[in-house]
This record gives C-alpha cells, structure tokens and sequence, in this order.
C-alpha cells in the first residue's frame, strides 16, 4: 500500500500523534504571546510618562500616595490630571491639588493593571492648569491650606497670576502672604 502513514498505523495511533502535535503547537503559541506582550509591555514602559500613569491611574479610580518635595506626601483616589496638576480626594481630610513638578513618587495602592506598569505618553484629559484652577478658587475667596515644603499657610486665595499666589491669611490681622507657585508643593481645600 502506498501513502503517508505505515501500513500498519492504527487510527487511535494518528489521533494520538495529532493530540500531541496540537498540544506542542499551543504551548508554542502561548510562549510567543507571552514575549510580545512583554515586548510591548516594556517598549512602553520605556515610553512612559509621569503625566501618562497618573492618568492611568486616575482613570482606574485607585488609591495611591504621592510624595511630594519637602518630605510631604498624600494619600487619596486620583480624581483628575490637568496640564500641571493632579487632584486626590481624600476620605477624611478633604481633596487636595498638587502640582506635577512637586510630585517626587508615586506609589498605587494595591494590585492593578501588570502591577502598574507606567503605560506610555498619555497626555492628561484636561486642559486646566494649577493657576487656572487658582484663579477660579480665588474668584470663590476659597479657604485653602498652601503646602510650601515644610511651611504652611493657611486662609483664602486672594489671587493667583501667571507665577505667583497671593493668600489673605486667617490668622491675626488679615495680611496677605505672596508664594511662588513654583514653590508651592500641594494645595488643601478646606
């Protein structure tokens, strides 16, 4: 007899023999999967961006701490990425902004996505600014506490220019404090 198998294969034989051909090829298959999505994965990683996982994490409505210069840290649900800013809510202490060049680390709490791994070069989905959300809180003459390293000033946003803040101080008579915004560190809704 002529053909492709031996005379005397059995077809509980060729099952036998396709079984393991098909067993081999998905353990192959999922092997390559495995190495592109690290490849991926990590071709992102080198991609990312500050702005790009606090988006990331902002987006998945998880707790993390930011730490900020000056020994400062804070702990709270990312609720939004502007240009320069990222806002937390935090259960007891109320929401608080800080400005991105203030952030030093950023740890999520718990498990996430691939650990969160940082995803790329997300640009944050709003346009706002620190100043921008500055100057609405001053036009509201709202209560705040301003974070600049280790000092805190505590009254109502009076102002806020291009680079600097001005905050009408709650204690003694009501003078007015003048910070550089690029100093400030994070800013408390009170």
């Amino acid at each position: 007899m002529t053909g492709h198998g031996n005379d005397e294969s059995r077809p509980d034989d060729i099952l036998a023999e396709l079984a393991r051909w098909s067993a081999t090829e998905r353990v192959g298959r999922a092997a390559r999967e495995r190495t592109r999505l690290r490849s991926l994965l990590e071709q992102s990683a080198t991609e990312a961006t500050l702005s790009g996982l606090l988006v990331d994490l902002a987006e998945s409505g998880v707790e993390a701490t930011v730490s900020v210069r000056g020994g400062g840290r804070y702990t709270g649900r990312l609720s939004g990425v502007g240009r320069d800013l990222v806002a937390l809510d935090r259960t007891a202490q109320g929401p608080v902004l800080v400005p991105v060049a203030a952030v030093g680390t950023v740890t999520p709490a718990g498990a996430g996505p691939a650990t969160w791994q940082p995803g790329g070069r997300r640009r944050p989905p709003l346009e706002l600014t620190l100043a921008g959300a500055l100057d609405v809180l001053a036009a509201e003459a709202a209560p705040v506490t301003v974070h600049v390293g280790e000092e805190r000033i505590t009254g109502t946003v009076a102002s806020c220019g291009e680079d600097l803040l001005t905050v009408r101080t709650d204690t003694g008579p009501h003078r007015a404090v003048h910070v550089a915004l690029g100093a400030v560190t994070g800013i408390e809704l009170r």
